[in-house]
């Protein structure tokens, strides 16, 4: 489970990340209607970010987790 919190967050991370980029290179907020479009797609592309940096961290806790309990053994 926590592999998979690991993979799709770091996943999820390269995706937002990549089209955040993309978004702030073709359209600028001061072009009016294309403004619209990265405020919506902007704010889209942080949450996904957001929650993909969450699942990272909890999919590296749960396996850091894991080790240690694993070695106290």
């Amino acid at each position: 489970m926590k592999k998979y919190l690991l993979f799709i967050g770091l996943y999820l991370f390269g995706i937002s990340s990549i089209c955040k980029a993309i978004i702030g290179l073709r359209i600028h907020p001061d072009d009016g209607f294309y403004g619209f479009i990265y405020a919506d797609y902007g704010v889209l592309f942080w949450v996904i970010w957001i929650i993909s940096v969450v699942l990272i961290i909890t999919g590296l806790g749960l396996y850091l987790y894991d080790e240690i309990k694993k070695r106290q053994k």
